[in-house]
């Protein structure tokens, strides 16, 4: 374009100027619409949507605290006379019924735990089970009485294993026989009941008591840590990594391509999550913090364009009018807006990959942290990442584009 200096240099002020105009509505008009106004179109409940995609592909939303299943019951038993397990030691209690296993024998006011222990009668028996098998055992009448549980103390841990290179299933049996239950376990992502496909890499969720569970999980993996502290070293590094990621540009016919700190810190975190996902004993973020982090990032965004932009808006506005403006809104929302109906009715996406992949070609992370708010889950970002790759690359490329095209 051949204009004087003059001519470009105040060219080059009515583009920051229309900037400043527009940037604001960007980004907040644009998560307000992809957050609200988008689920609303598609009369959809949003956060039910992504619970139910969710419980489809079998994600774990990986925020949840350990905590003893539902259906898994503690109940306490006397053996009264007559009883028909009276004389069985405990192995063959457990091995004649099925998903109950005697965790203690209460014999005057003594805990016995040995397996080899033969069952008499006035014995308290403290059973670990699901509730479906302890009702299969009040079908047989075997002549015992309740008593409140709540009056023994039994020490149980409920643990999720990774299995490792150690695994076979003969050792998993050994667990199993030695009163440990299995709770959940999962193949591929996906729940089982078949314990025989579970393979390296899988996960399993046992409980059974504490001491003996700090040792046997050793022989088949190793588990996965909650932990109350952040590993800020893994934090850090995965922090730093992303950012070096983010300085690199490769240019291209003189057309600059990068990924932006926010793209390369996306693909950072999602591949030491991935990390800390085969090694849970590394970089440990308990959810309380990953929370902090979230909320706090998005407000500090949020405040940061308003402060960048809040000082010249009024003065932009005066000069520049409000087509500036009224274009700007259109640019941002039309797009999404055409993109939203094209995804859904078209393409038959789902609301939460439809949602996910507008997030990231319109390269607004601000928009991914308020739908991962709004619906607790942060599965969106599975298809925020690669449409935002994208949309980095097609900005950067359009924009030139778009200059020599006009010239």
């Amino acid at each position: 374009m051949h204009i004087s200096q003059a001519a470009k240099t105040a060219a080059m002020s009515q583009v920051a100027i229309a900037y400043a105009l527009t940037y604001v509505f960007g980004t907040v008009g644009v998560l307000i619409f992809l957050k609200n106004i988008a689920p609303a179109i598609l009369r959809v409940n949003l956060r039910e949507a992504t619970k139910k995609y969710i419980e489809e592909n079998h994600i774990s939303n990986g925020d949840q605290g350990v905590k003893i299943s539902a259906n898994i019951r503690v109940r306490a038993f006397k053996l009264n006379k007559g009883c028909e397990f009276i004389g069985n030691t405990l192995t063959d209690f457990d091995k004649n019924n099925q998903g109950l296993i005697i965790e203690e024998v209460v014999r005057d006011g003594k805990m016995l735990v040995a397996t080899t222990t033969t069952l008499q009668e006035n014995d308290t028996i403290l059973v670990v089970g699901h509730i479906k098998h302890f009702a299969e055992l009040a079908d047989k009448d075997p002549k015992m009485s309740e008593l409140d549980a709540n009056n023994f103390h039994l020490n149980l841990k409920k643990a999720t294993v990774l299995l490792t290179k150690a695994y076979s299933y003969g050792a998993l049996e050994q667990i199993l026989s030695n009163g440990v239950l299995i709770d959940t376990a999962e193949h591929d992502g996906q729940k089982i009941t078949d314990y025989t496909q579970l393979t390296v890499g899988d996960h399993v969720t046992i409980i059974g008591p504490a001491n003996y569970l700090t040792n046997a999980i050793k022989t088949i993996g190793y588990e996965k840590v909650t932990g109350i502290k952040t590993d800020v070293s893994f934090m850090s590094i995965d922090i730093f990594l992303g950012i070096l990621l983010g300085a690199i540009v490769i240019t291209i016919h003189k057309i600059p391509l990068t990924l932006g700190g926010d793209g390369s810190a996306l693909f950072a975190g999602l591949y030491f999550g991935w990390l800390q996902q085969k090694h849970p004993t590394t970089g440990i973020i308990p959810p309380s913090t990953r929370w902090l982090l979230k909320s706090l990032g998005l407000n500090l965004f949020i405040a940061v364009v308003g402060l960048q932009a809040g000082s010249g808006f009024v003065t932009a506005l005066k000069e520049m009018g409000w087509l500036v403006f009224v274009i700007g809104v259109l640019v941002s929302i039309l797009p999404h807006f055409l993109t939203l109906l094209f995804s859904r009715f078209v393409l038959k996406m789902n609301i939460v990959d439809n949602i996910g992949s507008l997030c990231g070609s319109g390269t607004i992370t601000a928009a991914l942290n308020a739908v991962n708010a709004e619906t607790d889950s942060s599965v969106f970002a599975l298809s925020y990442t690669p449409t935002y790759a994208l949309g980095n690359i097609f900005l950067t490329v359009m924009a030139p584009l778009v200059v020599a095209i006009l010239a």
